[in-house]
């Protein structure tokens, strides 16, 4: 939900973000190598059912051939519209 996203951009833990019809993107600064940030928002399912996420990458804005980046993760979804 927007309010979560726009609470984590308050919060700094989040430069800004984008989202899509299937997406969102987050812009994160000074996230130093083998840090974690915990991120946490809700989101509305448009389907229920055994789902995955793609492959999350993380990346230096300007200079992209320097990142990581995270298998997809299998998780259930329930409701839907």
């Amino acid at each position: 939900m927007r309010e979560d996203l726009d609470a984590l951009v308050a919060s700094g833990l989040v430069e800004k973000y984008e989202t899509g019809p299937s997406t969102v993107t987050l812009y994160m600064i000074e996230l130093a190598a083998g840090a974690a940030r915990e991120l946490k928002f809700r989101s509305i399912p448009g389907i229920a059912g055994e789902l995955s996420s793609g492959e999350s990458r993380v990346f230096a804005y300007y200079s992209p051939e320097i990142g990581a980046s995270a298998a997809s993760v299998v998780f259930s979804v329930s409701g839907g519209k």
